[in-house]
């Protein structure tokens, strides 16, 4: 008694389900897609939200609903931009200052997620030791006028550190630039 079993050549192993019914390969097909849905979904958000990103001071509740007001001592300047746009930023003189005994002047450029507000604690630190001190806005940040751009915040920067020079009670030589993030 010989007994010999033939497969055939198209039998094919059954694939093993789940309990869902579902193979491997349906299974990783079905998680395959599913992330690239969400990474379809994460780069439309990037796209369409990337001024939030870059510049998210400017859309902050404080952008939309006005200016801020400085602290005492501190004046609001306004300054009219070389493209029209009217520029504000904050300016505080340094203690002992005048056209008599000009000082050194600091240009603070707030963070990005930040507004001239933020430096009120800067502001009197360094007041309090004579420097003068101008913090201008970025351009749609803090109720300021405009839409912030690379071009825009460097014309405007050089702007404000010309109107600073220029002033009789700051040492033209002496004007230092500070900042963080931007």
């Amino acid at each position: 008694m010989n007994h010999r079993v033939e497969a055939s050549a198209d039998a094919s192993p059954a694939r093993p389900k789940d309990r869902r019914g579902e193979t491997l390969r349906q299974r990783v097909m079905r998680y395959a897609l599913l992330a690239l849905v969400v990474y379809l979904i994460w780069c439309g958000t990037l796209y369409f939200s990337q001024d939030r990103l870059i510049f998210p001071g400017a859309f902050s509740s404080l952008a939309r609903g006005g200016s801020p007001t400085p602290p005492a001592g501190v004046e609001r300047v306004m300054l009219a931009m070389a493209d029209g746009v009217e520029g504000t930023a904050w300016f505080a003189i340094g203690a002992g200052r005048a056209p008599e005994s000009p000082g050194a002047a600091v240009v603070f450029f707030h963070g990005n997620h930040e507004t001239v507000e933020g430096a009120s604690l800067l502001i009197s630190e360094y007041t309090r030791r004579g420097v003068s001190v101008l913090v201008p806005e970025y351009r749609g940040f803090g109720g300021a006028k405009g839409r912030p751009s690379e071009r825009a915040i460097v014309a405007d920067s050089v702007a404000w550190v010309e109107w600073l020079s220029a002033r009789e009670d700051i040492d033209a030589a002496r004007v230092v630039l500070h900042g963080r993030s931007l």
